[in-house]
């Protein structure tokens, strides 16, 4: 967290980016790593001295099979739900609210996802989720917009969920919104509230880093060899 340093917008990462932006013209051998957000769909380029993560968030590298395997097996000891069934299904609903977020940041819609509770939302099934349809209305009427506004808006949503049916889901899944229907599946299982998001960044180790991807050359960076020559 960068707390010295203002930004127009963007909280923390905005804040991490116009620090990235000032050492760029320093002489600090300084690199930094943060989240992608929107940068590639939306054609953003990050300070030169920046490592976007290779999904969309930190949260998105655990959204693999393994780890969710980890979690149900060793973490749950449940044998109860199929690993890659689940995942499949969170990956599918999350991209709905996906599609939904780009929307809103390009038609500035200001959805408040923050204070509109996607848990509330989410439908639980043989350890499928899926988003109620009231989801959409409670966000257009947190935001001020009237009801009279829902069939556009799920027009559009429809027509930009095809123009981004090629993007994979590590580049349109809001990591925060999969953690929440994972945890819905995994209370299903006995977990407590919030465990299932802490035993899902526990599950993630090392072999899974990809060899020329951001996270290793992050950890590379980092390593003591590298690090004899960061000043």
């Amino acid at each position: 967290m960068v707390e010295a340093i203002e930004a127009a917008e963007g909280g923390e990462r905005g804040r991490l980016l116009a620090f990235a932006e000032r050492m760029v013209r320093s002489e600090a051998r300084l690199k930094c790593f943060a989240d992608a957000d929107w940068d590639r769909l939306l054609a953003r380029t990050a300070p030169a001295n920046v490592w976007l993560t290779d999904t969309r968030d930190l949260e998105g590298y655990t959204l693999r099979k393994e780890c969710v395997e980890k979690v149900l097996r060793l973490g749950l000891a449940t044998e109860r739900f199929d690993a890659e069934a689940v995942l499949t299904s969170v990956l599918r609903a999350a991209r709905e609210v996906g599609v939904l977020r780009v929307l809103s940041v390009r038609q500035n819609l200001r959805l408040p996802f923050q204070r509109t509770d996607l848990s509330r939302h989410i439908g639980v099934a043989n350890g499928g989720v899926s988003i109620r349809p009231g989801y959409l209305r409670a966000l257009l009427q947190n935001a001020g917009i009237g009801l009279g506004q829902l069939a556009r808006v799920q027009a559009d949503l429809g027509e930009l969920a095809q123009e981004l049916a090629d993007v994979p889901d590590g580049q349109l899944v809001h990591g925060k919104d999969a953690f929440c229907m994972l945890e819905r599946v995994l209370a299903e299982c006995g977990a407590k509230k919030g465990e299932g998001a802490r035993l899902m960044w526990t599950s993630f180790e090392r072999i899974y880093i990809g060899a020329g991807s951001a996270l290793f050359l992050a950890c590379q960076y980092l390593s003591p060899a590298a690090a004899e020559g960061v000043h």
